[in-house]
């Protein structure tokens, strides 16, 4: 039997019901930025890339349901995967192509580079399909994953989020 110290177990299991712990991350604009800055806010972590055909054709379906459900308290914070990321160059590369495209498709929600959910994504929740999506309530505790228990996915998005997100009263 071999033992393990603590620091060995790093990975977060993202389970509905739990909160997700708080972590930083640098936004397309270069600033520093953490998860705990949305509490209060729904926060629908969007998992994608520019090298995935399924996560830019999902990029309406996303500014539709941000357009719409924005003042009702929600934000949706892309999570940069581009590929190969293993050195600067590329890392660099991966954030002009994907800065290029978020401008190109006028997508305003705030975005964090590959280089820093790197080790959050390979080491802690280990993310290796995409696009995949977590739905987070305003004290940041997991509401879906994925498609489970309410689905994420495209068009279904926005009929998911008009059941869940309060309804802003004026």
């Amino acid at each position: 039997m071999t033992e393990r110290s603590s620091s060995d177990y790093v990975r977060i299991e993202l389970t509905v019901g739990m909160r997700l712990p708080d972590f930083a991350f640098t936004d397309f604009l270069g600033r520093e930025r953490r998860l705990s800055e949305f509490l209060g806010k729904y926060v629908l972590l969007d998992f994608w890339g520019t090298s995935c055909a399924p996560c830019i054709g999902e990029l309406p379906s996303l500014q539709e349901a941000y357009t719409a459900f924005k003042d009702r308290g929600f934000e949706i914070i892309g999570m940069d995967w581009e590929l190969p990321n293993d050195t600067e160059a590329q890392l660099s590369e991966g954030l002009r192509k994907a800065i290029d495209l978020v401008k190109k498709l006028n997508v305003t929600w705030t975005q964090a580079s590959t280089s820093s959910i790197k080790r959050l994504n390979t080491e802690r929740l280990r993310i290796d399909v995409f696009p995949f999506k977590v739905l987070l309530d305003r004290e940041g505790k997991i509401i879906s994953v994925g498609s489970q228990p309410i689905s994420l996915e495209g068009e279904d998005l926005s009929e998911s989020l008009s059941k869940v997100l309060p309804v802003v009263r004026r």
